[in-house]
């Protein structure tokens, strides 16, 4: 009996530091997302054809040293473990001015919006963070 109860242990135990693990890398992956958005959101500040120029649906990474934070063309690899790029969408909107799908009849692309898509991958899967970027006057 106390050696069914010893395995017991060990399998709970070993179970829950595995799922401990996949929560830490999980939450590792949507912090970087978000840190990914935070640098885009940057250099949009700076000057909004740094986004407005990229070319729509293709992969972008980022590219952070001490000094400088810039888009870049090669991928980014973080802690020696997750990779992060990013995509660049149009957003289209209707004769009212409401966000709708591009298949919507009438839907017209808004120059001064696109939608952000960060990836933040590892091998045991990928975590996306989605935002909208317009415009600043």
């Amino acid at each position: 009996l106390i050696g069914i109860v010893g395995i017991f242990i060990g399998i709970t135990v070993t179970q829950f530091a595995q799922i401990r693990n996949s929560i830490l890398t999980d939450t590792n992956k949507i912090y970087l997302a978000e840190e990914g958005y935070e640098i885009v959101r940057l250099l949009r500040d700076e000057n909004w054809t740094n986004i407005s120029s990229l070319s729509l649906n293709t992969p972008y990474f980022l590219q952070v040293s001490t000094t400088t934070l810039s888009i870049g063309g090669s991928s980014e690899l973080i802690d020696d473990r997750y990779n992060r790029s990013f995509l660049v969408q149009s957003i289209y909107r209707n004769g009212s001015g409401n966000i709708v799908a591009s298949t919507t009849a009438g839907a017209t692309v808004d120059t001064d919006a696109r939608e952000i898509s960060v990836y933040v991958g590892d091998s045991n899967g990928t975590s996306t963070i989605k935002a909208i970027l317009v415009n600043l006057p």
